[in-house]
């Protein structure tokens, strides 16, 4: 009975109701009973954000839930309890941000058959979800999923009812035994594991490893390596099989093995040798390396050879030939790797070095050895080389000597393991470190059981994480010898809810806004984003002497001591905070070293010094940019005020581990690239060598006021940004500062520090400067004037395109071809000097990037200055789409064709609308360009604008400029005026929230009329429901095409508003001003 009502189910959504139920055929889950259910809205039907009234939940014909119930959501979960107090007046909402996943714990166990929604109001309700359950919360079984929901489909205050696809009749047989369960390939550190197939009644999930009783990994295959053993140890192994349903098979049999023993040193299979530092001014070269056991060199054969500078070189230094070489090593440090292969493990006594030049080899270098080619153990250190030690072609034999006594001790267990949600895709890890006798040299990160991840630290951001899942992780410390711990205790984390990832072929991503007061906050520690130093004539003043690049400051910036000693100022304050949004509430302030700290300005309600360098600072928004001041009052010099941080409320516990603000990562999930031009302060940026840069322990990145009269490399530090791009799990484009776009050194450091720390499935995209044809910018005067030799016989724009193509060889020289898409800027419509700069490139390019902006220009823009103060949003979105379609267009077809022409990808660097206030007769209309901002026009000219980029010339993607901003005249960028605001307060988040999804972007396209159909006055058309008209009509009458007359007025702004009406085609027909007929055909989409 159950297999037939499933199908009536099924017939009647697919066929009654056009919607798609996914998952027919799939095989039937098996459960038991369920006491946690789950109800994800994944859609919404039209543009109204889903409400939802009730839920319920049948089974054996009895509604629950009954009493002792709790309810939490991912979306509204303020209000998620009223969704199941079965009263309708009350509702779950407003779900602005979806998925939106609502969980219902109960005090029973259930085997739901049915799910009844009710909607709180007509239509407004959900166009697809998913309803899951769970015996423990973490383990979900999808019951159903439903999709093609229309409005018609849902009546306000009435329950609709869905039928659950759950098997009463749980698997309860358990897999047969694996069997024969036998070893292989044993080592003096791990052994290989084989056994034989079990058989069960539906099929085998997965195997689980067990050592010496105890749990140790999970296979999918029946067979499973270990790896961390020790040496002379005997272990004792079985395996078990599991279905999906969980059942466990008997054990196999155990299988005892012993490790083999050491024979002095240790055995390796990796070799590396890394050159420190060179001897001379010249850089190094090796003709030859070779390593040596009781007398054998090594290598023989079956080997492979890689290297981290020179790698197409890298096999001349183990080829036995002295004219061929390794080299020439540019960068420093070099490493050079050897695998000796699977079959070939050595316990080197001994290193031979052959250089290739007279006195031109290293200074320092260390030799390293390994058994998994991760986990190093180092063997020699030399320093203090000099030209005279080194002969060309005559090898030089350093010696080795391992203990002989092996190290078997383990490290001790890491404690207290936390695991912290980040974001969507990313949780971050931190615990107690381990000790060891000799040293701990990894901790290996397991997550659901299955090795992870290693690192070196005692934190770790694990990335590339499913949305709204859980996952439970331990740590094992590891030594040199190869000795694990014990595992840490379990921690488990759950992801934040995604956002719906792109569909189209469009590939959206985001400019990043600036490190700043005045923007929204990035960072946990707010003192990241605070100004420049600012000296006072007095201690706590609040003025500026301007003497803050005089200050005797440390390496981090701060200063050596307060009262300041030889200047006229004595006092020292900072900007912390001038932005309007912020979290309010208690800050938690820390600092190192003797001293005082104090805060002030309007927005600071308490302050209170609770402990020894601890202060809590409660600062609450008021709506105004007025500042709040951080002073240091007094600095002990010999142990003065350092590394302070301001912690927003809530974040002491986790801003060690990941510095980033919560919101902030959480507006950056749906884009799958960041630009981080204004991170790094591209424009007028004038740092010049690779020294200058500030650290990640400077006191601020801040970019206010350019720099801070001493550092030129004030900006975001690249680790850090890298740190971003691993958190949120986003390719990441950089901006090279323009003077050092042909310094290889700053280049090829610049590329390392992302190959150190970027997530190795990360690429990088590589643009040289920003917008360096732009006059307003002190990189187009540089590069204009720059007679360098090596550019010297170069015009303006191919010295920039040369420029280019020196970052993206450094950059993949570093990092790889594979990691670096090398990005062209260039200007818009300047075919001519695009051309220019392709040719000089000559292919060495993946990118021309243009900016895809719009805005009134040339008669448009005057017609708009004309008007003055009689300028309306009407006039305002007539003018603009004039320029769009006459002009901006045109200019973008150019750059399409240009791109396709030289074979390269076209892709937008900055993007989006760009109305503002060029001069005073600007300023006349300067309240209506803010209030465009926030008006349903700036959509529908968003979406014409990106559906023609995207639908006609098939433009790979680009970055929208900006995440956020607050909105002025002369600035109104962002595509919100907040972090988090409203998608039904915020036109421009929701166009490209719509564009990410591929929705909507046949809106405002031209139409092609029919004879007798105008095409021109009234836009846009096609449309969701407003269209307007430029010119009012007199008399008017609406149709549909049945021939109804249609009911509705025109405003007197000219909007006429179908959007009450059903999707489908419409006429207008009417008299204008002057006497004229009118007749229009309308599409509502």
């Amino acid at each position: 009975m159950k297999t037939k009502l499933y199908a009536i189910f099924l017939l009647f959504f697919c066929v009654g109701h056009g919607a798609l139920v996914r998952g027919e055929g799939m095989s039937t889950q098996t459960a038991s009973a369920y006491r946690f259910l789950r109800l994800t809205v994944l859609d919404k039907v039209g543009t109204y954000d889903p409400n939802i009234a009730e839920i319920a939940w049948v089974a054996n014909g009895t509604t629950y839930p009954q009493s002792n119930y709790s309810v939490s959501a991912t979306v509204a979960s303020g209000s998620a309890n009223s969704a199941y107090d079965k009263n309708t007046g009350t509702i779950w909402g407003q779900l602005t941000a979806l998925p939106a996943a609502i969980t219902l714990e109960l005090n029973t166990d259930i085997v739901p058959s049915q799910l009844q929604i009710t909607p709180a109001y007509e239509g407004r309700a959900a166009a697809a979800f998913r309803a899951e359950v769970s015996a423990d919360g973490n383990n979900w079984i999808t019951a159903t999923e439903v999709s093609g929901l229309k409005e018609s489909d849902w009546t306000k205050g009435v329950a609709k009812s869905f039928s659950l696809d759950l098997d009463t009749n749980p698997d309860t047989e358990a897999p047969t035994a694996p069997s024969n369960l036998s070893a292989s390939n044993v080592s003096t550190n791990s052994v290989s594991l084989s056994w034989g197939a079990s058989s069960d009644n539906v099929g085998v999930d997965k195997y689980e490893v067990y050592q010496d009783n105890q749990f140790l990994a999970t296979a999918s295959n029946t067979n499973y390596t270990v790896s961390g053993l020790q040496s002379s140890s005997t272990y004792n192994f079985h395996v078990i099989a599991k279905d999906a349903a969980g059942n466990a098979s008997p054990k196999s049999n155990t299988l005892s093995v012993t490790t083999e023993g050491n024979s002095g040193g240790q055995s390796f299979r990796y070799l590396r040798v890394t050159v420190l530092d060179g001897t001379t001014t010249y850089d190094p070269n090796v003709a030859q390396i070779a390593w040596i056991e009781q007398g054998t060199t090594y290598p023989k054969s079956g080997y492979s050879v890689s290297a981290t500078v020179s790698n197409s070189t890298a096999k001349n230094a183990y080829d036995g030939n002295l004219t061929s070489l390794w080299g020439t090593l540019t960068s420093l440090p070099a490493s050079i790797t050897l695998d000796l292969g699977s079959s070939t493990t050595i316990d080197p006594s001994a290193i031979q070095i052959t250089p290739a030049w007279e006195g031109r080899a290293f200074s320092s270098f260390t030799a390293e050895g390994s058994t998994d080619g991760n986990i190093w153990q180092t063997l020699l250190q030399v320093n203090g080389l000099k030209e005279g030690d080194w002969q060309r072609e005559v090898a030089k034999t350093f010696t080795i000597s391992q203990d002989n006594t092996p190290d078997t001790e383990a490290p001790t267990t890491p404690g207290n393991l936390q695991a912290n949600a980040v974001s969507s895709s990313s949780i971050a890890l931190s615990w107690n470190a381990s000790t060891d006798n000799v040293g701990v040299t990894a901790y290996d990160i397991y997550q659901n059981n299955n090795f992870k991840a290693s690192t070196a630290n005692t934190s770790y951001t694990v990335s590339g994480l499913s949305a709204n899942t859980t996952y439970t992780y331990y740590v094992r410390a590891k030594d040199a010898a190869g000795n694990v711990s014990n595992k840490s205790n379990e921690a488990s984390a759950t992801t934040n809810a995604g956002s719906t990832p792109p569909s189209g072929d469009f590939l959206m991503g985001i400019n990043v806004h600036g490190v700043n007061d005045y923007e929204d906050v990035m960072f946990k520690n707010v003192l990241k984003q605070a100004r420049p130093w600012r000296t006072s004539n007095s201690i706590g003043g609040g003025d500026n002497t301007f003497e803050g690049d005089k200050m005797a400051v440390d390496q981090d910036g701060y200063p050596l001591e307060v009262p300041l000693v030889g200047l006229q100022a004595k006092g020292v304050h900072t900007v912390l905070l001038t932005t309007k949004e912020f979290h309010e509430g208690k800050y938690i302030v820390l600092w190192d070293g003797q001293g005082t700290l104090d805060f002030s300005g309007s927005k600071v309600k308490n302050e209170q010094l609770v402990a020894a360098n601890r202060m809590e600072v409660t600062i609450e928004m008021d709506g105004t940019t007025a500042p709040v001041f951080m002073h240091i009052k007094s600095s002990q010099k010999g142990n003065h005020v350092r590394n302070i941080r301001v912690l927003a409320p809530g974040t002491e516990s986790s801003y060690q581990q990941q510095p980033f603000d919560e919101l902030f990562l959480q507006e950056l999930a749906p884009f799958p690239v960041l630009r981080l031009m204004d991170m790094g302060t591209t424009n007028f940026n004038n740092i010049e060598n690779w020294s200058d840069r500030i650290g990640e322990n400077y006191y601020s990145y801040s970019t206010s006021n350019g720099f801070d009269g001493r550092h030129d490399g004030h900006f975001t530090p690249y680790e850090v940004m890298a740190q971003l791009a691993n958190i949120t799990d986003k390719d990441i484009w950089v901006c090279v500062p323009h003077k050092v776009g042909l310094d290889r050194n700053y280049l090829r450091n610049m590329a390392q520090v992302f190959k150190d720390h970027l997530n190795s499935h990360l690429k990088v995209y590589v643009e040289y400067s920003n917008e360096t044809w732009n006059g307003q910018f002190t990189q187009n005067g540089w590069i204009y004037n720059l007679n360098d030799a090596e550019v010297s016989s170069l015009n303006f724009h191919q010295k920039r395109a040369y420029i280019s193509g020196i970052c993206f060889n450094e950059f993949r020289s570093v990092l790889g071809n594979s990691r670096v898409i090398r990005v062209l800027g260039a200007q818009r419509g300047q075919s001519g000097n695009n051309r220019t700069m392709l040719n000089q490139l000559n292919g060495n390019v993946d990118m021309l990037s243009t900016a895809n902006y719009f805005r009134p220009k040339n008669q448009e823009l005057e017609n708009l200055r004309n008007l003055g103060y009689a300028v309306t949003l009407n006039d305002l979105d007539r003018e603009t789409r004039g320029t769009m379609y006459n002009r901006d267009m045109p200019d973008l077809k150019s750059d399409a064709d240009l791109a396709k022409e030289f074979g390269v990808e076209l892709f937008f660097y900055e993007g989006g609308q760009h109305l503002v206030t060029l001069n005073s007769q600007d300023e006349k209309y300067g309240d209506v360009i803010v209030a465009m901002q926030n008006d349903d026009r700036i959509y529908d000219l968003t979406m014409e604008w990106y559906a023609y980029a995207i639908n006609d010339l098939k433009v790979a993607g680009g970055c929208y400029f900006n995440l956020a901003s607050s909105y002025s005249p002369k600035n109104s960028f962002g595509m919100q005026e907040y972090l988090g605001q409203p998608l039904s307060e915020a036109p421009k988040k929701r166009a490209v929230y719509d564009i990410l999804e591929n929705k909507n972007l046949r809106v405002g396209k031209p139409l092609a009329m029919e004879p007798g159909f105008e095409s021109q006055g009234i836009y846009p058309n096609p449309s969701r429901g407003l269209f307007r008209l430029e010119e009012q009509l007199k008399e008017y009458q609406i149709y549909n095409t049945a021939g109804g007359r249609i009911q509705v007025k025109i405003s007197e702004e000219g909007v006429l508003n179908l959007s009450a009406y059903p999707a489908g085609m419409y006429l207008l027909q009417g008299v204008d001003q002057h006497g004229h007929s009118r007749l229009f055909k309308l599409i509502k989409q």
